[in-house]
């Protein structure tokens, strides 16, 4: 009789996962730059998640980007969407532990007053907060 040879099983390919559904699992600030950069100056928003023209602010983008959040939602679908108040708690850790100031992305987002991220537009404000973020590790 011969003898045969143990099966084995097959090899288990990587998948590898997307960009949202990283984000999902684990909001990091180097993924959110990621998500957010390519996205133009003039869709950006201050103070309205979403407006009727297609822009919105910095946890307006995670809503509508990440959640699938409609544009013409109301603002509880953004404050119910559990992404966008993992990230607003992500920020404001990062703000109170290394700008000692009781704040998050929404306040960086909506003015110039948050410690440093002084920027004109909106968006470089969040890109300069999430670039301090990925520099000290979140």
């Amino acid at each position: 009789m011969k003898k045969r040879k143990p099966t084995t099983a097959p090899k288990k390919e990587k998948v590898k996962k997307d960009l949202i559904t990283l984000i999902r699992e684990e909001p990091t600030a180097h993924r959110l730059i990621e998500l957010l950069k390519p996205i133009p100056e003039e869709q950006w928003c201050v103070r309205r998640f979403t407006t009727l023209s297609g822009q919105c602010c910095f946890l307006g983008h995670i809503g509508v980007k990440v959640d699938k959040i409609p544009m013409d939602a109301p603002s509880r679908s953004f404050f119910n969407s559990v992404i966008v108040e993992k990230v607003r708690d992500l920020t404001k850790t990062f703000l109170d532990k290394h700008h000692k100031i009781d704040a998050d992305g929404a306040s960086v987002n909506n003015g110039t007053h948050i410690n440093g991220y002084d920027e004109e537009h909106p968006k470089a404000r969040i890109l300069h907060m999430l670039e301090d973020m990925k520099a000290v590790g979140y």
